[in-house]
């Protein structure tokens, strides 16, 4: 895949001349535009997806509560919108290692624009499903962009860069939650979904355009033609290929269960708590971002070449233990807001970027695209389980409860990942 257009991650990526990169990645020059024009490309186009997406996802909720949708049906609505993710994975991983990620980021900002006008057009929830299977297969936006920044980014500047992806997915995150939520106040809930429509269908022109369409990996590992069924039976053997490998996937999937249970019911749970609205909610939303931004854009990079990705994410999992105590307790809606909300979003901030890096850096060099795909397979399935769990602790604990065994879990998540950095240094030893 030509590479003239990701020149902030590292120097001198897009050379005049056809050249091999590290870990056999054959990229190819993409007709020799300028890289101080294309510098920003990729995190413009995830900025504007995520606004996107920022605008209609926070009210979802909401609108699902007006077509008669309950809260246990939520939990079943966000398990549906996983499990059509589970095969969206599997495809499109290949698929962007065999036509390129531009081909991929194509497909899944289409298929995207077409999921949010059927939630604008909604007038019943099995629509309202609909939409959100159609978004589920396709979209993939994330795990193609991901797999373009460690194509081309060195090992040891993968947590940096991948946090500055995370920095333009917050500024669209952010900002599409704040101007969403207040768009549909002053109109209808209607109108961001419109919007978001116009929004995905120029940034497809924009891929089209700027980012190259060569295949991203040439090794007939990632390209051979394999039924889906033989892919499905392949992604646990991939993933757990290696012990690095293996210890990461299982702590990735962990972790991915606890945050996914927690922000599965976090609408209703506020609603419940709180009495917000999805217009308020929208703006608490934007004022986290704001926080999470200034760590994804240099914070992550500095935590990380001080102290080392694993022991970074083994404080940051243990300090979200004790974010989560303070959450069980009996606290004011301006606490939440401005200390547990921001807080858990910084934690977060600190903990993804450092597991996508470790994981990329034990994934096979030829079948990164396929791995990331792979695991975003597993990803789905967990997230396809995850809010029937946290709607049952719901059911039974309240909001408290469920906050108390998220704590738990990251305390015991955070003793692991300690575990892990001690046995390192012994070893190295």
């Amino acid at each position: 895949m030509g590479r003239n257009h990701l020149s902030f991650l590292t120097p001198a990526l897009y050379p005049v001349p056809a050249v091999p990169v590290e870990d056999g990645v054959s990229l190819q020059e993409d007709g020799g535009r300028s890289a101080s024009t294309g510098k920003y490309v990729l995190l413009t186009i995830v900025a504007i997806d995520l606004f996107s997406v920022a605008l209609v996802v926070p009210l979802l909720p909401n609108t699902f509560k007006s077509l008669g949708g309950t809260a246990a049906g939520w939990g079943v609505f966000a398990s549906v919108y996983s499990v059509s993710q589970v095969i969206g994975g599997v495809l499109l991983g290949g698929l962007s290692d065999r036509y390129g990620r531009s081909t991929g980021l194509q497909l899944s900002m289409m298929a995207a624009a077409v999921s949010y006008a059927m939630v604008g057009l909604a007038n019943s929830i099995p629509m309202l499903l609909l939409s959100r299977v159609i978004v589920g297969l396709f979209k993939q936006t994330m795990t193609l962009s991901k797999a373009l920044v460690a194509d081309t980014t060195a090992p040891e500047e993968r947590a940096a860069a991948v946090a500055q992806l995370s920095a333009a997915v917050s500024i669209g995150w952010m900002s599409g939650q704040a101007v969403g939520g207040t768009i549909a106040e002053l109109t209808s809930e209607q109108t961001p979904a419109a919007i978001a429509v116009l929004l995905f269908v120029i940034d497809t022109i924009g891929v089209r355009l700027t980012l190259p369409h060569a295949a991203a990996c040439n090794s007939e590992e990632s390209v051979d033609k394999q039924s889906f069924q033989m892919k499905i039976k392949q992604i646990v053997t991939l993933l757990f290929s290696t012990r690095d490998l293996a210890a990461i996937t299982a702590l990735e999937l962990s972790i991915q269960a606890v945050t996914r249970a927690t922000r599965s019911m976090q609408a209703f749970a506020l609603a419940d708590r709180f009495g917000l609205s999805s217009g308020q909610l929208g703006r608490l939303g934007g004022l986290q971002g704001v926080a999470v931004l200034a760590v994804q854009s240099s914070g992550v990079g500095v935590l990380v070449r001080q102290y080392g990705e694993q022991k970074v994410l083994a404080l940051a999992l243990l300090a979200s233990a004790a974010v989560c105590a303070v959450e069980v307790s009996d606290i004011s809606v301006e606490l939440w807001s401005f200390v547990v909300m921001p807080a858990n979003a910084l934690l977060i901030a600190v903990v993804e970027p450092c597991l996508s890096s470790l994981f990329v850096s034990a994934s096979p060099p030829s079948q990164r695209g396929s791995a990331l795909g792979s695991l975003d397979v597993l990803q789905s399935a967990v997230n396809a389980m995850a809010p029937l769990l946290a709607g049952w602790i719901y059911g039974l604990a309240g909001a408290k409860g469920l906050a108390a065994s998220s704590g738990l879990m990251f305390l015991l998540l955070g003793l692991v990942s300690g575990a892990g950095v001690k046995a390192k240094q012994t070893k190295a030893e």
